[in-house]
């Protein structure tokens, strides 16, 4: 064999000796580096999936995670992305249909394959995420490579076994060009070029090789290029599961707050006050020692958000509070329980301690309150239980000091210590609400009626209807649960009834010939009812009662929570015939000027100025002045509480028109009624 071809030989076994080590180390560090960025990428979402379900899955909101689901499954890697609960059910998927069924067996294939992690948290495991990879990408990236280089290869040695043989006496001295441009990178060194002059054969196998190089440094720049982009994008997301878990935990306290505080006074809530009365309990027994449960409701509240409005009320009650915190001891707890109540909890007092601080509370917020230029004085009603003479458990112990603090309520009382034997008389709120509610609804309510007489004939000219409770064999009045009634808005209900129950009666009345006006009593809530106005009609209707008869009576405190509404009903009653009658006038707010605007056809004098008028004189000339008011303005005047004759003959001689009391008669069924003396003489005037 010539030299050229031996040349030609030997450069070819060398040249495909050095081409294949530089396309194996090539390739192997491409697959190298491929495999450990989805090495890197498999972490970070994993890692990523853990920390933005753990919130999810404690939660069950999945909404947020489902877009983040998405944007992951976006991966050419990730084939499937799953969350899956405790119960081994798929809570959110990349494939919406997967969710909310049961979780199968995760297989591998030959190119996919399932990662997965644990969710936990401090309470223990919340679940697991998994995700399905697929390495079919680098696979096929391997091959594509791998089919390049053999065709360049191929090439390249076609090209030099021909160069070899034409030009054998170049091999010697190129050669070592390339010899040494292999060595360069062999080492790493991508920067090398051969730059062969000339268009033989080893000059185009220089250029080729420069050519192949080039590939290569573009393929592994690009490859590099990915890699930062991998990382930036892998250091916004870890920045931003950052950003995500500071205000996740910021929500998570602010939400422990709400839950166990008051949003307008700050103060602790009923979940709060049970927590610390349990730790007050377990104190208390170890130390074998007692504490007061307190029980605070305010007096007069009511009156004054029904009159100035639920801004004021909110105001005074964010000033109770600070009252009452700043006179208790940092060990102590106050709580906001209800809409004016608020629970106590004296640590280690004894019961002398506890009602002393009863009477300081009483006397702290009798003082007065300014709200928005608004001056008036409230004073509270509290229930005082002891631990653990009056129980051992919180439920007793709230249950106790709620009892006394009704019957200091009931009592006009500051305080009152629990007494096993009051236990029978009154019930606490919850229970008076659930009997009440059940009273309405079984029809176990039921009406008196008091006579209305003429001051001028002395005939009865109608009655008004009052509720009453037949409860337990015990009769209730309705001083006693009406404001419960109101407080729970159960008011609308008792309302209703009334109005249905007199009007029935009325209609029996009329069937035996007794024609006697109705009137019936509606509070501030039934005035915001926009059912009131459809139900009359409908039992006016139902029991063919003229609307002339029938008189609504409402007090100057329920005008003034809402003018305009008030207003507006009322107007609407007028036009269908019915009368208006202000209820306890002199006892509240409204103003002349608003009274004139009113269609009022009567004006109930409040028994406070009635009662005392042949002892003072300012009572007298009050009622005087409220009488000629009432008849310049075209109404007629009813006074409430006439018990004597001398105080029937005052009045009379005044030019009151309408009288209403003891004297008179006080309320009682309607058998009494029909056989009372007013009722007897307006019989006889009716049969002549």
């Amino acid at each position: 064999m010539s030299l050229k071809y031996r040349i030609a030989v030997v450069i070819f076994l060398l040249e495909a000796a050095m081409m294949s080590m530089v396309f194996y180390m090539t390739v192997s560090r491409y697959q190298e580096i491929n495999e450990q960025q989805l090495e890197v990428n498999e972490r970070i979402i994993l890692d990523l999936l853990g920390d933005l379900s753990r919130f999810a899955l404690f939660s069950f909101e999945y909404d947020d995670l489902q877009t983040y689901i998405e944007k992951i499954a976006e991966d050419p890697h990730v084939v499937k992305v799953l969350i899956v609960d405790r119960n081994d059910r798929i809570a959110a998927s990349s494939d919406v249909v997967d969710i909310g069924l049961p979780v199968a067996d995760l297989q591998d294939t030959s190119h996919e394959y399932w990662l997965s992690k644990e969710v936990r948290n401090i309470s223990g495991g919340l679940g697991k995420v998994a995700v399905k990879f697929s390495n079919a990408a680098i696979v096929a990236a391997r091959k594509e490579v791998l089919f390049l280089g053999i065709r360049i290869a191929l090439s390249g040695m076609t090209i030099i076994a021909i160069v070899g043989v034409l030009t054998g006496y170049l091999l010697t001295r190129r050669l070592a060009v390339l010899s040494h441009a292999a060595q360069r990178i062999k080492e790493g060194d991508l920067d090398v070029q051969i730059n062969l002059a000339g268009r033989d054969e080893l000059a185009l196998l220089g250029q080729t090789f420069d050519g192949m190089v080039t590939s290569f440094k573009v393929t592994i720049d690009r490859l590099r290029t990915g890699e930062n982009e991998l990382r930036k994008a892998r250091d916004e997301l870890e920045t931003r599961v950052d950003e995500r878990t500071s205000e996740l935990a910021s929500a998570n306290k602010e939400l422990e707050r709400l839950a166990m505080h008051d949003p307008l006074t700050n103060l602790p809530n009923r979940a709060m006050l049970l927590v610390r009365l349990q730790q007050v309990i377990e104190r208390s027994q170890r130390q074998q020692s007692t504490f007061a449960m307190l029980m605070m409701d305010l007096d007069r509240f009511k009156e004054v958000n029904d009159t100035l409005g639920h801004d004021v009320g909110d105001e005074l009650l964010v000033q109770v509070s600070a009252r009452v915190s700043n006179l208790l001891r940092k060990t102590d707890t106050v709580a906001r329980i209800g809409g004016d109540e608020f629970a106590i909890v004296l640590a280690d007092v004894t019961l002398e301690q506890a009602v002393s601080i009863s009477r300081k509370l009483g006397e702290c917020l009798s003082a007065e309150f300014v709200v928005d230029n608004h001056k008036f004085n409230i004073g509270c009603s509290i229930g005082i239980s002891m631990f653990p003479e009056h129980g051992i458990d919180s439920s007793v112990l709230l249950k106790c000091a709620d009892i006394a603090m009704y019957v200091a309520k009931r009592n006009h009382l500051n305080h009152v210590v629990y007494d096993a034997a009051e236990n029978q008389q009154p019930e606490s709120k919850l229970s008076l609400h659930s009997s009440l509610r059940q009273a309405i609804e079984q029809d176990e309510l039921l009406l008196h009626y008091q006579p209305k007489v003429d001051f001028r004939t002395g005939a009865l000219v109608g009655v008004e209807a009052l509720v009453r409770w037949q409860h337990d064999d015990r009769l209730i009045s309705p001083g006693e649960f009406i404001p419960y009634a109101e407080k729970t808005g159960l008011i609308k209900n008792v309302t209703k009834w009334v109005l249905n129950t007199a009007l029935k009666q009325q209609a029996q009345w009329r069937a035996v010939g007794e024609t006697l006006k109705m009137s019936l009593n509606l509070s501030a809530k039934d005035l915001a009812d926009h059912s009131l106005i459809a139900y009359i009609a409908g039992c006016l209707d139902r029991w063919q009662v003229d609307p002339e008869d029938l008189m609504l009576e409402i007090t100057e405190t329920s005008m003034m929570a809402d003018p305009n509404r008030t207003l507006q009903i009322l107007r609407q009653l007028d036009e269908m015939g019915l009368g208006i009658s202000i209820d306890d006038f002199g006892t509240g707010y409204s103003s002349l000027m608003y009274l004139k605007k009113l269609p009022v056809d009567e004006i109930k004098i409040d028994r406070s100025f009635v009662t005392d008028i042949l002892e003072h004189s300012d009572s007298l000339v009050i009622v005087r002045s409220i009488i000629d008011l009432a008849h310049n303005l075209g109404m007629s005047v009813t006074a409430e509480g006439v018990e004597t004759l001398e105080i029937w003959d005052e009045l009379s001689s005044l030019g009151c028109d309408i009288s209403q009391g003891y004297y008179s008669g006080p309320p009682m069924s309607s058998e009494d009624l029909v056989r009372s003396p007013f009722a007897l003489a307006l019989i006889a005037v009716t049969s002549n």
